[in-house]
């Protein structure tokens, strides 16, 4: 299978790192709070990296094309994962929450509630 974003992760970049991630992360931080740590499955080129970590969050990158996670890096400053979600060792990690955003829509996962003491899953669709 041809991995797009591997062969056409600048092209994808100038074509998405501009649009402005507000509408569709502003509800989804509310379950959260500053200092809380997430983790971006897909995160691409970085743009809800940087917009999360601008918001007092400490974020880590995970993604697949090797393309898509140096230009995270470079954007972010951010530490990126690269790999596969499904291979991937993920036991010696530590997230508040996890977060897979596709064309806007938003899935957060938080293990342990977010501001609700049990556990919680958040969607937002715009």
């Amino acid at each position: 299978m041809v991995d797009y974003y591997q062969y056409h992760h600048t092209t994808y970049h100038e074509k998405t790192f501009h649009i402005d991630p507000s509408s569709f992360l502003e509800p989804l931080i509310r379950h959260l709070k500053p200092g809380d740590r997430l983790l971006d499955v897909g995160c691409g080129s970085g743009r809800d990296l940087l917009w999360l970590k601008g918001h007092g969050f400490n974020v880590t990158g995970f993604e697949r094309s090797k393309g898509l996670a140096a230009l995270a890096r470079k954007h972010t400053g951010c530490e990126i994962i690269e790999g596969d979600f499904q291979t991937y060792d993920f036991s010696k990690r530590k997230f508040d929450a996890i977060l897979l955003n596709r064309n806007s829509e938003c899935i957060m996962h938080t293990p342990h509630g977010g501001r609700n003491d049990e556990r919680a899953l958040f969607q937002q669709r715009t």
